[in-house]
């Protein structure tokens, strides 16, 4: 996580959906020490803990027991430019495959639409394909079982569908993370390479061609 968020834009506000017990929110926390973070999670003893770790430091850190939809939507109008934004996407579960075959009512897509209306400088996502990847690789239309691949075909969703890029990617054990931000009109990019092969610590990090 920390790998894909260094070199992120500062933010005013961080908006997080699902913070669990507030690791996520803890590194943020230490990378922006002056944000605000408003934060959701429908389980009620992990939103207690993470207000235990973080609003008792700083009452403009909130993790509301609610769904993440409900939540931003409460959120999204108090939130105003110039205000600079950060988005957090912890999803327990989601791959290409979700994104591509959601139905129109699908909430996660939903959700990220409504996060995509608040114009975020970078939106960090967590995706749950690469613990089954050599198993499912035929079945996200891949030539051959590889994560670069993979990243490569997810890249092109969020460009097509979204205008935003992959900017960072690390891969850690049963998930991989990504940081997103905002597609400049007539971009052209590299594919996605290994940059580092992180054998000892668990971490691999991923970098575009030169």
């Amino acid at each position: 996580m920390r790998h894909v968020l260094a070199g992120a834009e500062a933010p005013d506000v961080i908006v997080e959906s699902f913070g669990g017990i507030g690791m996520t929110a803890q590194i943020m926390r230490d990378f922006w020490p002056g944000a605000s973070i408003y934060s959701s999670d429908l389980d009620t003893a992990c939103a207690q803990e993470w207000n235990a770790k973080l609003q008792t430091q700083n009452p403009l850190r909130y993790c509301d027991n609610d769904d993440a939809l409900s939540v931003l939507q409460k959120l999204a109008p108090t939130i105003q430019p110039p205000q600079k934004v950060g988005v957090s996407l912890d999803f327990n579960r989601l791959t290409l495959l979700d994104l591509e075959k959601g139905r129109e009512d699908d909430w996660r897509l939903e959700l990220i639409g409504e996060v995509l209306e608040l114009r975020p400088s970078w939106i960090q996502v967590t995706d749950s394909a690469c613990s089954k990847l050599h198993l499912n690789w035929r079945s996200y239309g891949l030539e051959r079982p590889g994560f670069i691949d993979y990243i490569n075909k997810l890249d092109e969703w969020w460009q097509q569908r979204t205008k935003y890029k992959m900017v960072a990617v690390a891969r850690h054990h049963a998930a991989s993370y990504y940081r997103l931000e905002a597609l400049t009109h007539g971009e052209r990019l590299r594919p996605w390479l290994l940059h580092y092969d992180g054998q000892e610590t668990g971490v691999t990090v991923y970098g575009r061609q030169l």
